[in-house]
């Protein structure tokens, strides 16, 4: 007979044993549900706002991409120098749009074309861009050009670079985002992003446009670029000044056509060396025989009655007369007397005009600007630093500001001829005579242009 826990055991002819089994009611099974309901309900909407919230950041991120693109990132180093890179350095200005930095070449307002090969651009009322190719200046060694892409591959589809929503726009060549330059003068730079609902403004946290409208812009100018010379324009608001100053150290007060490259002799007829009054091809050589004894071209400042001699020495000789042009400083001649000594020729403090140019990158390409007129300076022995005025005189309104952009460029010191028909700033001609025709630098953006140095003390 099977056994029974004591709690089962009743005694008594009249009782049964009763056994009894809980479960749930309607009532509670649909509590249950009601609340795993709930939970997944706002699980989604968690899943939801962190995917939101990932758009979002990823957005963040490639504007930063897109500015690193434009400016680089001047805070890293190379050999403890800032770095200088991304398309304003190498093409001496904004991008147009944002396909700029993707695509060397690329149709205008229709980005989906992408060659033109049978006019497929120009048919369709586009404009065929093709952006400079990357190259070096034979004459500075300067380089400059489309050096792309310039963002990392494989952001949005092939070709082009979208916000973290994916929004796009087939109208412009800036893949959905608003790209925007301030003006005048094409300064600062704002780029945007329309948000979740890929509409201007929205309310929503994620609706809203990123960065928001009166946000301060993703590229400020003095981020690229620096002023050199204040338009003198036809406003009124503009006063033509400010320009790069040069620093041409303590110039000697006697100025002679030439000088012996043996610094004991101070005249021609003294000199048993060579008597120095030009300049070479190659600015590596600073005498007539180390200059074409290596395979340069040697030029004089002066020339010869009978045009077939070059030379004082060959035109003398041959019965002709030399004329000397141009002049250079002579530090060791300190006193008056000394300079203008028969034999020397010098002339006592003269005044010299004098021009600026510059080799700077616009639209990819070196090009050459020049300082307007003659900057006239009296030598007389003391510090000399002067100013060079750089202005658009070509333009009708003259309401260009002169800039430099981050970048490499170049500058030389020079005669200007006022001789000429119109009087022109002479880039032939280097002051002081045989200094180099192109000094090259480099501009950081945030920094303060120093003087530069052109010192003419031989």
């Amino acid at each position: 007979m099977p056994q029974f826990p004591e709690s089962y055991r009743l005694h008594g002819p009249s009782h049964r044993i009763i056994c009894r089994r809980n479960g749930f009611t309607l009532l509670e099974l649909l509590l249950v549900v009601t609340v795993l309901s709930a939970v997944a309900w706002m699980s989604l909407g968690v899943v939801g706002n962190n995917a939101d919230q990932v758009r979002f950041e990823d957005t963040r991120n490639r504007l930063q991409a897109i500015r690193r693109a434009i400016i680089g990132d001047t805070s890293r180093t190379i050999n403890g120098q800032p770095e200088v890179r991304g398309y304003v350095a190498d093409m001496g200005g904004l991008p147009e749009n944002l396909q700029a930095l993707v695509s060397r070449e690329y149709c205008k307002n229709h980005p989906g074309i992408t060659t033109n090969a049978a006019n497929e651009c120009t048919d369709a009322g586009g404009t065929w861009v093709s952006q400079a190719v990357y190259a070096q200046d034979s004459t500075t060694g300067i380089w400059a050009g489309w050096n792309g892409p310039y963002l990392p591959p494989g952001f949005g589809s092939v070709g082009r670079f979208l916000d973290g929503w994916g929004r796009d726009d087939d109208s412009n060549n800036n893949f959905g985002w608003v790209y925007t330059v301030d003006s005048p003068n094409a300064g600062d730079l704002t780029i945007r992003s329309r948000g979740r609902d890929g509409v201007a403004g929205g309310d929503e946290p994620y609706d809203s446009d990123y960065p928001l409208l009166g946000a301060a812009p993703l590229i400020d100018e003095s981020e690229y670029r620096i002023k050199v010379t204040d338009s003198g324009n036809t406003g009124g608001t503009g006063d033509a000044t400010g320009g790069l100053r040069v620093d041409f150290g303590a110039p000697a007060s006697c100025w002679v056509d030439g000088f012996c490259s043996d610094p004991l002799y101070i005249t021609k007829g003294t000199c048993s060396t060579e008597w120095i009054g030009g300049s070479c091809s190659n600015p590596a050589y600073t005498t007539e025989a180390t200059c074409e004894s290596n395979g340069a071209t040697w030029t004089w400042n002066g020339s010869c009655s009978i045009s077939s001699y070059i030379t004082e020495a060959t035109c003398v000789s041959n019965g002709a007369t030399w004329t000397w042009a141009g002049s250079m400083p002579r530090a060791d001649l300190t006193i008056s007397a000394d300079c203008v000594a028969t034999g020397t020729d010098g002339t006592w403090q003269p005044t010299e005009n004098l021009c600026m140019a510059m080799i700077v990158t616009k639209g990819g390409i070196p090009v050459q600007v020049v300082s307007n007129g003659a900057t006239s300076i009296q030598w007389d022995g003391t510090q000399k630093i002067a100013e060079f005025i750089f202005e658009d005189t070509t333009s009708a309104t003259l309401d260009e500001d002169t800039y430099l952009y981050q970048g490499q460029m170049a500058y030389g010191i020079f005669e200007y001829d006022s001789t000429a028909t119109p009087p022109v700033c002479d880039t032939t001609k280097p002051f002081p005579v045989g200094s180099a025709l192109w000094k090259n630098f480099t501009y950081v953006p945030g920094t303060t242009l120093q003087p530069f140095e052109r010192k003419i003390n031989p």
